[in-house]
């Protein structure tokens, strides 16, 4: 996600969250491989960012944007679910999250083996 780091340029701001969220949808939808039509799915560290980000996102037509909820570490989130992590190094592609929503869809996907 975009963040800007400067406390001072931040604080200048008027909504300094809704910024990053609109810059990090840009860079998504600027991606070669991605579409409207492409199911995106995204991901933050506690699941705050990801809503601002699908709802920029829909906003510019893409209808198929889906958020993890909880994020990574955050309650109910990636690791708190128990779901595979692999180093990066190693990772060619990442599972896809056990659910997420974002408005009327959600995506419903097999719980992790044991």
């Amino acid at each position: 996600f975009a963040m800007t780091e400067d406390r001072k340029l931040r604080g200048s701001l008027r909504n300094p969250v809704a910024i990053e969220a609109a810059v990090t949808a840009l860079q998504i939808a600027a991606l070669k491989v991605v579409s409207r039509s492409t199911k995106i799915i995204i991901m933050d560290k506690n699941g705050g960012q990801s809503t601002a980000v699908a709802k920029e996102l829909a906003a510019k037509g893409f209808g198929k944007v889906y958020i993890v909820t909880g994020g990574f570490d955050g309650r109910g989130g990636w690791t708190q679910t128990k779901l595979q992590i692999k180093p990066a190094a190693t990772a060619m592609t990442a599972a896809p999250p056990k659910s997420g929503t974002f408005g009327s869809r959600a995506l419903k996907l097999p719980a992790p083996k044991a």
